[in-house]
């Protein structure tokens, strides 16, 4: 369940970049992973983002994974 949960996260966050050169380059990593049956990695995208998509996924991260919800404990 954990990686579902990543997943939607990662999702959420290039929902939110704007920059045309970061969205092409996130999508040809994933076309190559699968041509190449090798998992995507973040090293993939290192030097990729801007400052600005870079604090607007930390936002994202922070606001939805790093939130304890204690009746999720129950």
């Amino acid at each position: 369940m954990y990686a579902d949960s990543r997943k939607i996260n990662i999702i959420e966050a290039v929902l939110r970049v704007e920059d045309e050169q970061v969205l092409s380059q996130i999508e040809n990593t994933i076309l190559q992973s699968k041509a190449n049956g090798r998992k995507v990695s973040a090293h993939d995208f290192v030097g990729t983002l801007s400052k600005e998509d870079a604090a607007l996924m930390e936002k994202a991260i922070e606001q939805d994974c790093e939130q304890i919800h204690p009746d999720d404990w129950k």
